[in-house]
């Protein structure tokens, strides 16, 4: 007998899988491997078990092909041990089995991963093998039949069948169910990536089906995601796409039970053939899944009763769910958040849909996309908007979106509408969720605590947050990560039309209730940060510290309820809350806010009729105007609060108005004016027992006096109100008094005391994040460090305050930084840096706003 060549595999199995093994055969030598198989290699009348031997211990590697009567076989445990005995650690990938019916492999066999080909089509097996094969790699020789067609001992020449599941094209259904890509579809490449990782061959899993859920506010772009990722992950799943719209997003869910037998039906059942129970349908359902590939997609799922008959049982099936709440009851599910598209994602849609309408309009296109809150259906109706309608440009169109009342009616085309959208999710509501939900629209673009929600809805908080929670899990109200709410701009629009619908007696009482807590939340900061010394209120922070840091999270909310409140029915809720707001606006450096709102309170106050309403918010808008540097705007409004203040015999507040007009009249540089004015205020604060107004008008008498030449005077005045402030427990203007004093020092000569003075200032201001403070110390150190003749460090100091003062838009303190700086450079010998610093402070002095 002339002995064999060496093959590259030696292929054994059991009798019972010879078409298996031939299969593996042909396959392998189809791509230039040489193989031994008994069926096709072993003649009656040759020595059978000198020959297996042979090609056992000669063959390069040794398939073992797995089934229930292969491990029963004492012929193929012998030819596996043999294979397993030359590489006994499985470095070399000398056996590789290879499953091809239910089975687990017994003792040293279990050690080798095994290709899995149980269940699959002809393509997927054939490329799983080939995959493993090429995973230890050797130089193939060169095949003893190319091309595969090989006689068996019998004479069989035909071409080996694939002998597991028949491949699609075999008369098998084939379902492919999903929906049109959309051909413009942009962005989302970070959920794309997560979603083929999860759901693709590559996938990791322990055994369960792969579920991978996305979900997402109403016109966030859930389907459109889910759709286009379907398509990309189409070869993964040659046995079919599954695709069913369950509706959740609808009054009426869809029932899983019809879904259930729409599948069915795509993979040839006859209706005679479908059980009515759905139970049995859906346990038909996985047996029909079972071993198969088929991605299943269940768009706009309602809740996980829904979902869960629909999901396979074999772990060769993949589900792709989308939602608007997450299904937290699905176990294994990967959450997959979806939010508004990034801003250039949102302007390149907008592009592709408008086409020449959008091109060259890049700032309408930004324009556009944010009145549209970058939502995917809002900019897709945008863009349809303005491809079809040739008298509509995109600049006018931005316009018609700039108003909040009109922009959901300008967001609908066709069968397409941001409401109608936003509504399906409203209508699910519980009665509790809807009344707090449409109260939510009434205060503005803000973030909000779950007190303020608590105070709107006039609730228990356990009620109130709860009902939070229902809209956060409905994607109506988006929880931040600091325990705050926010509603989006376009759901918010919705929410106030509900508002509004619901009637004005309901909005009236809700924001009267907002208003009360936010100025019983202000009235506490007040008392923490501006203590009065009579201990009498406690305030939610512990510190003076924390309470400012409180009224900075909550400031914009505050600003913009305020604003909300300044109309005819609630002027007198708003003026109530802005005239609390000045000092502490004021310390943490919002000119601007405070300005704008002030002003849309002080019109809604002249407009009320109310005059001790409208001179209380015009103190206010003097103070504003003063640190704004319009100092005769600010006068003439002091003098017309002080006369009405007087008429109403306020005399606390009338000497408020005295007190802020010295001010003025002491920076306009009338300093008699100014300590009469001062020297008035301070006997009425003392007349009506405010300690706290009397050391602040003396504090500004102390600087009056000071630039009157009258040093022992200011010096009394001074140490006189941070006597007071000090008994006050007021640290922070105890610090403004240390100021005071290191001025007085500074005009002595004195430089040592006055650089300690302010340096114990400004170490207090920072401890408060008092911006304007620290501004102004980092100043008056940049003149006493000049008079050291430390130059370096008074720059640094000067520097310093301009940049704060710059980010805080006070123009009267960035003229004195700039100022200062110029005199800087021209002691140090920098004639072009003062000439630059004189420059911008030439073109920065612009009338006041």
């Amino acid at each position: 007998m002339r002995a064999q060549p060496a093959r590259d595999f030696f292929i054994s199995y059991a009798s019972a899988d010879r078409r298996w093994a031939e299969w593996i055969a042909v396959e392998l030598e189809r791509v230039g491997y040489s193989t031994f198989v008994q069926s096709f290699d072993f003649r009656p009348g040759t020595d059978f078990v000198h020959r297996m031997q042979h090609a056992t211990a000669t063959s390069g590697r040794t398939i073992a092909v797995l089934s229930p009567a292969y491990l029963g076989s004492a012929f193929g445990e012998a030819e596996w041990r043999t294979a397993f005995a030359r590489d006994p650690s499985g470095e070399h990938g000398l056996l590789l089995p290879v499953r091809i019916e239910p089975c687990e492999p017994p003792g040293m066999l279990a050690t080798r991963v095994y290709v899995d080909l149980v269940g699959v089509t002809e393509a997927v097996a054939r490329e799983k093998l080939l995959a493993a094969v090429d995973r230890n790699p050797s130089r193939p020789t060169t095949a003893a039949y190319p091309g595969g067609h090989r006689a068996t001992a019998d004479g069989d020449t035909e071409p080996a069948r694939f002998p597991g599941r028949p491949s699609p094209d075999r008369g098998r259904a084939v379902p492919h169910e999903l929906p049109s890509d959309v051909p413009d579809f942009v962005g989302r490449g970070a959920e794309i990536r997560t979603l083929l990782a999860a759901l693709g061959p590559g996938r990791r899993g322990t055994g369960g089906v792969s579920v991978v859920a996305v979900y997402g506010p109403p016109g966030v772009g859930k389907t459109a995601l889910a759709v286009h990722a379907g398509h990309r992950l189409v070869e993964a799943f040659p046995d079919g796409q599954l695709y069913a719209d369950l509706r959740g997003n609808l009054t009426e869910p869809g029932d899983p039970g019809e879904a259930l037998a729409a599948f069915l039906r795509a993979f040839g059942l006859r209706d005679g053939d479908i059980a009515e129970s759905l139970d049995e349908r859906a346990a038909r359902y996985r047996s029909l899944l079972h071993g198969r590939r088929v991605l299943v997609v269940l768009d706009n799922a309602a809740d996980e009763r829904q979902i869960r008959p629909l999901l396979p049982g074999a772990p060769t099936a993949a589900v792709l769910i989308t939602a608007r709440a997450a299904p937290v009851g699905i176990d294994g599910a990967l959450p997959v958040a979806l939010d508004p598209l990034p801003p250039a994602a949102a302007a390149r849609l907008l592009r592709h849909i408008a086409g020449p309408r959008a091109r060259g309009l890049s700032d309408q296109a930004r324009q556009i996309v944010e009145h549209c809150g970058r939502l995917p259906l809002a900019v897709r109706i945008a863009g349809a908007r303005l491809l079809v309608d040739p008298h509509l440009d995109a600049r006018s169109y931005s316009e018609l979106l700039a108003d909040e009342s009109r922009r959901l009616d300008e967001l609908s085309i066709g069968d397409r509408a941001v409401r109608a959208s936003v509504n399906v999710s409203y209508a699910a509501l519980e009665p509790v969720q809807q009344y707090v939900f449409r109260l939510l629209g009434s205060i503005g673009p803000v973030t909000f605590a779950p007190w303020l929600a608590t105070a709107l809805a006039g609730l228990d908080a356990p009620r109130a947050e709860a009902a939070l929670r229902g809209l956060v899990r409905a994607q109506l109200v988006q929880a931040a990560r600091d325990g705050r709410y926010r509603l989006h701009d376009l759901v918010r629009l919705f929410a106030a039309e509900r508002a509004a619908e619901a009637g004005d007696d309901e909005r009236r009482a809700a924001v009267r209730r907002a208003a009360d807590a936010c100025c019983g939340l202000v009235e506490r900061i007040n008392a923490r940060v501006l203590p009065a010394g009579d201990g009498g209120v406690t305030a939610d922070a512990r510190t003076p510290e924390d309470a400012l840091a409180q009224f900075r999270t909550e400031r914009e909310t505050l600003l913009t309820l305020a604003e909300r409140l300044a109309a005819p029915d609630t002027a007198d809720a708003a003026w109530r809350l802005v005239v609390l707001l000045p000092a502490l606006l004021q310390m943490v450096g919002d000119w601007t806010g405070w300005q704008r709102v002030t002003r849309a309170v002080l019109t809604a106050a002249a407009g009320s009729g109310d005059d001790y309403a409208y001179a209380r918010v015009l103190l206010g808008w003097a103070a504003v105007r003063r640190e704004k540097g319009a100092l005769d705007e600010a006068a003439d409004s002091y003098r017309r609060a002080h006369d009405l203040l007087e008429a109403a015999g306020d005399t606390d507040w009338q000497a408020q108005a005295l007190a802020g007009l010295g001010a003025v009249r002491r920076e306009q540089g009338r300093m008699a004016d100014a300590a009469a004015t001062l020297d008035a205020a301070i006997a009425l604060f003392r007349r009506c027992g405010n300690r706290r107004g009397e050391a602040l008008a003396l504090s500004n008498l102390g600087t009056t006096l000071l630039n009157q030449g009258q040093d022992s005077a200011a010096e009394e005045a001074f140490r006189d109100s941070r006597a007071t402030f000090e008994s006050l427990g007021d640290r922070r203007w105890v610090a403004y008094c240390l100021g005071d004093l290191a001025d007085l020092y500074g005009r002595r000569g004195s430089w040592a005391e006055a650089g300690d003075h302010q340096e114990r200032a400004l170490a207090i201001l920072r401890a408060y994040d008092d911006q304007l403070g620290i501004a102004r110390s980092h100043g008056h150190l940049a003149e006493i460090r000049q008079a050291e003749g430390r130059y370096d460090r008074a720059v640094e100091h000067a520097l310093a305050g301009l940049r704060i003062v710059t980010d805080l838009g006070a123009p009267l303190e960035r003229a004195r930084s700039l100022e200062r700086l110029a005199g800087l450079c021209e002691r140090t010998g920098d004639p072009e840096g003062a000439a630059r610093y004189r420059h911008e402070l030439t073109t920065s002095q612009r009338p006041a706003e």
